[in-house]
């Protein structure tokens, strides 16, 4: 229930008309506090394309404001999808996160990289390269084990 609560309010505080400038007191308010209580930090400008499945609740998750979160993503607790803004670095940006992605306890997806569609990426796995659709990734640094068959 808190986790429809705090989505409804993410796209309400998304959204730029008068109403919600009006109430905007009203709305930041909850929507931090569930963002404190959880100990999660997942900015309003985060762009999500579906309510994610988050099956332990908010507890630990960090999400990037500059992150795009595709549709039916299960993302566990203690998931960090991280931005890189180091100067040099070839994984400037924020990760892009494609369809039907599963993202397990404590996994890092790291930098301006494109995770596919149909992707499981393993518990306490950091990714910093691009996954293709229907991978599936573990380790440190994560590393495709196998593709699963689309039948």
């Amino acid at each position: 229930m808190i986790i429809k609560i705090f989505f409804i309010l993410h796209y309400l505080l998304n959204k730029n008309n008068i109403l919600v400038r009006i109430l905007w007191i009203f709305l930041i308010a909850p929507y931090r506090l569930i963002n404190l209580i959880y100990g999660a930090t997942i900015p309003i400008k985060t762009k999500f394309e579906g309510i994610p499945i988050l099956p332990h609740g908010f507890h630990g998750v960090f999400i990037s404001k500059n992150a795009v979160i595709g549709k039916n993503v299960t993302i566990y607790h203690q998931v960090t999808i991280g931005s890189i803004q180091t100067v040099g670095s070839k994984h400037v940006g924020s990760p892009r996160i494609g369809n039907n992605v599963i993202i397990g306890v404590g996994a890092k997806i790291l930098g301006g990289i494109t995770v596919g569609s149909n992707v499981k990426i393993g518990a306490n796995c950091v990714v910093f390269n691009d996954i293709p659709d229907n991978a599936v990734v573990v380790g440190n640094p994560g590393k495709i084990l196998k593709y699963i068959q689309n039948d």
